[in-house]
């Protein structure tokens, strides 16, 4: 299934998270779907936890691995991952202070990890931030 028809699938699965956001099923929502999201718990060397962190993926073909697209560190329950109701998807929604959106971001796939190294980081070694395509944004707004 396509990006886009994957969105128009479970759309209507969405709209009462749009609804419950902003109190208003009009309330615009800026939505992208990606191959995977990894809910990651990074520790320092002590094992102590330092953050936590949501790494959206795009699956490449020509290297045959996952590439991180974006990421948002976690700052309430509310921006875990959960499964839309009578889909095979996955969905985090919330209001991302960064560019100034509500988002809902759609994945097939979720992966939880602990770690003691930043996969996000660690990926900017191999794909530079610059090549990344990031989340939407509505077509008004530029990034900041």
């Amino acid at each position: 299934m396509g990006r886009s028809l994957a969105w128009m699938a479970i759309g209507l699965s969405c709209l009462t998270v749009s609804t419950a956001i902003g109190g208003d099923s009009r309330h615009e929502v800026t939505t992208d779907v990606v191959d995977l999201i990894e809910v990651n718990r990074y520790f320092d060397e002590h094992a102590s936890p330092v953050y936590q962190q949501l790494i959206f993926y795009d699956w490449n073909e020509s290297t045959g691995r996952y590439q991180v697209r974006a990421f948002r560190i976690i700052k309430s329950l509310q921006q875990m991952p959960h499964r839309v109701r009578g889909s095979r998807f996955y969905a985090v929604v919330w209001f991302d202070e960064k560019d100034g959106v509500t988002r809902r971001v759609l994945a097939r796939a979720v992966r939880q990890s602990w770690t003691q190294h930043d996969p996000e980081m660690a990926e900017r070694d191999t794909f530079p931030v610059q090549y990344r395509r990031e989340l939407s944004l509505p077509p008004r707004r530029t990034r900041r």
